[in-house]
């Protein structure tokens, strides 16, 4: 039965008079091929992990595959349909499977092989022999590592027959990386090497392990490669430096509005950086942009023009370094510090009194007024004073909205406080006595009740004048936003109507305005 495959290994082939040499790696995403008298070593990194290779004869005939290994292996021999053809255990006999089959030419098979046991993980070999007559029991005579300075050498022998397959073992040479320079990229840059042996072979990934030094900042990183291979000597460690080259810094994220505060203002250059967290809830990552500062004096420097401390106008050169090169040239304004809270009390029934606290080194205040027609605000008034009466424009203002902006003149040119962070104040009129009339609706009992503007109004209707319940009269109260009233009452029936409005001011109090003269209609 097919075993599961847990890692798909790369190949790389050594020539010689009697095998082709080379190791499987687990990071390709085909099976490795396998030829006629070749050998291969493998690495098993993971316990329970299994190889397979691809193999076409050229020849219809017997062949012989054929394990050299310290520890039991096992392995299975598969067609193209993954239908089993031969397996071997090898029954504990020098630890080696061994299998001969009768394959076809032109054929596709595969070869899977891996240790008996499932918690054992290193390295084997594997040979391949068109053998008509032996079916092959190998053994190792005699295995030179190669070393950092010499290269190696591996002699395997049948101990059936005088077939031996020898090959040199090239010692590491050189390491080569796809690049010579990377740009600083905030996180650790870890390039893959690709390793040439002194044959001028490229050496497989899975015979190498990588680490890394000083491989995150501007500067010159380290990559070392050690041999984790049967074939090579623990000396056999490359060392290759690479260039880190600063990012180049064209623009930058810079707050270019500042509020008065007295000091000397030195804005901070920052740039977004990605961010990938793990939802939880979703099961899934996200990814978001997050602000974040350069580092002064080890990202950059800046200076600036001027004081940079009145309000005006300035220019930063931002210079950058360490990580980053490049100038940016940024200006900046330092605007007026706002007001703070504004209150306002009715001044009349007519207007409002509106007062806010004082502001220091401006040249006055800009009054904005809200237009509740046209739902927009409309410059008012300028005044070097911290309060303001402000009257309705029209018998419809309930009530009367502002926002206040400081402003200083400076050179000819006026700045304003940041408008976004400017307080505004909605501020209430006094309620004013309601002119109402009276008038039938479209059907019997209906009628409407119509006042002179827009405002919260509390409507009393009754049988009698003087708006009271008892024995047969009735009386009862409504209250009401707007300047109509429609209700529904009984037909042929004579109504009193009065009206008055109400507010809450600044501490929420309750202000009950004046009733309106009563008014009397007979329903239809």
């Amino acid at each position: 039965m097919k075993r599961v495959l847990s890692a798909i290994l790369a190949v790389v082939i050594f020539a010689s008079m009697f095998a082709m040499l080379s190791t499987v790696s687990e990071a390709t995403t085909t099976y490795p091929s396998i030829t006629a008298n070749s050998i291969r070593s493998a690495n098993i990194k993971n316990a329970n992990d299994s190889i397979i290779f691809k193999f076409v004869p050229s020849y219809t005939g017997n062949y012989t595959f054929t394990s050299v290994s310290n520890a039991d292996t096992k392995a299975y021999i598969y067609d193209n349909s993954w239908d089993s053809v031969a397996s071997d255990d090898d029954s504990g006999y020098d630890r080696n499977f061994s299998i001969q089959a009768y394959l076809y030419a032109g054929s596709t098979y595969y070869l899977e092989a891996y240790y008996y046991s499932s918690s054992i993980k290193g390295s084997f070999t594997v040979v391949l022999a068109r053998s008509e007559s032996c079916r092959h029991q190998l053994y190792t005579q005699s295995l030179k590592k190669a070393t950092k300075n010499a290269n190696g050498s591996l002699k395997i022998n049948c101990s059936q027959c005088s077939v031996q397959f020898s090959k040199t073992i090239y010692k590491p040479y050189r390491v080569n990386l796809s690049a010579s320079s990377y740009t600083y990229k905030g996180s650790a840059i870890k390039p893959k090497p690709s390793v040439v042996d002194a044959g001028g072979h490229k050496i497989p990934a899975t015979d190498i392990a990588v680490s890394y030094g000083k491989n995150t900042n501007a500067g010159k990183g380290t990559i070392k490669v050690l041999f984790n291979s049967m074939w090579y000597d623990k000396s056999c460690a490359l060392v290759k430096q690479f260039k880190i080259a600063p990012k180049g810094i064209k623009k930058c994220g810079f707050r270019t509005v500042h509020t008065y505060s007295g000091k000397p203002i030195v804005p901070t250059p920052y740039y977004y950086k990605t961010v990938k967290e793990w939802d939880s809830y979703e099961q899934e990552y996200y990814t978001w942009k997050k602000m974040t500062a350069f580092r002064k004096n080890v990202d950059y420097t800046i200076k600036v023009s001027g004081g940079h401390k009145q309000v005006g106008t300035y220019t930063a050169v931002i210079k950058f370094k360490g990580n980053y090169k490049g100038t940016v040239k940024k200006t900046f304004q330092i605007r007026p510090k706002a007001v703070g809270t504004i209150k306002s009390v009715p001044y009349s029934a007519t207007s409002v009194k509106f007062a806010w606290s004082k502001v220091k080194n401006i040249s006055g205040y800009r009054v904005d007024r809200y237009n509740y027609k046209t739902k927009k605000w409309k410059k008012y008034k300028f005044t070097t004073g911290n309060s303001l009466i402000i009257p309705r424009s029209t018998a419809k203002d309930v009530d009367v909205g502002i926002r206040v902006f400081t402003y200083k003149k400076v050179k000819g040119k006026i700045y304003y406080n940041d408008g976004s962070r400017t307080p505004y104040y909605w501020g209430y009129t006094k309620p004013n006595k309601p002119v109402i009339k009276l008038s039938h609706g479209d059907y019997f009992g209906d009628f409407t009740i119509k006042m002179n503007r827009e405002a919260f109004h509390q409507i009393q209707v009754s049988d009698n004048n003087k708006f009271v319940s008892n024995g047969v009269h009735w009386a009862k109260t409504f209250e009401e936003f707007g300047d109509k009233k429609e209700l529904n009452g009984a037909s042929a029936q004579r109504y009193y109507v009065r009206v008055r409005e109400y507010i809450y001011n600044d501490k929420g109090n309750l202000v009950m305005g004046p009733w309106s003269d009563t008014k009397a209609i007979v329903t239809n």
